[in-house]
């Protein structure tokens, strides 16, 4: 694969923004499987479509107090950028939470965030269904795939992906501004994991 070019800012204004970089240049890549892709085109459509299968669904409400919350319990892939991006722009906020977490350390995070979602993978889905069954904060688990570059929800294999695209107000909002966009958990190796 050729080397890419990643022009000097945000990645925000690089997907959405006309700038030099290709359409078709490589945004995300699969480290282990290079034909799991995402496109600088790609990755606008997907962030557009999640984010309105995310409000669609009712697993963001941009006005909340406090702001929905989407917890990530999936390993690294390339279709988890474009998810963290479209609950941020749709005014919800991502937290984290290591994809080999135990229930115990993801429910420890249900219980202070409250989310209105888990977003795993296959390989952390039995997890997040255990830590369900154990709490009584209801939430939907959603569960990720590059290698088919969908988003489903768990209990009614319904996918995300909208076949219609959010489009939000690029101008400046105070209020969004100052709100939290993603919550990052520390390792917690001097005690229970700390949000910051």
């Amino acid at each position: 694969m050729p080397p890419l070019y990643m022009p000097e800012g945000n990645l925000p204004s690089v997907l959405l923004a006309e700038n030099e970089v290709s359409e078709d240049q490589p945004m995300w890549v699969d480290a282990e499987t290079d034909s799991q892709t995402i496109t600088k085109s790609m990755a606008r459509d997907l962030v557009r479509r999640l984010a309105h299968g995310y409000l669609s669904a009712g697993l963001v409400k941009p006005t909340a107090q406090p702001p929905s919350v989407v917890v990530l319990y999936s390993e690294n892939q390339p279709i988890h950028f474009p998810n963290i991006f479209a609950v941020i722009a749709t005014g919800g906020t991502v937290a984290t939470c290591p994809w080999q977490a135990t229930v115990d350390e993801l429910l420890y995070r249900i219980k202070i965030l409250r989310p209105t979602a888990i977003l795993c993978s296959k390989s952390s889905m039995q997890r997040a269904v255990q830590a369900r069954a154990m709490t009584d904060h209801r939430f939907e688990i959603l569960v990720q795939d590059s290698a088919t570059m969908d988003v489903m929800l768990h209990d009614s294999k319904k996918s995300l992906l909208s076949h219609h695209r959010h489009d939000w107000d690029e101008s400046w909002n105070e209020e969004v501004a100052n709100r939290a966009s993603v919550i990052v958990f520390s390792s917690g190796t001097t005690g229970f994991p700390k949000g910051l």
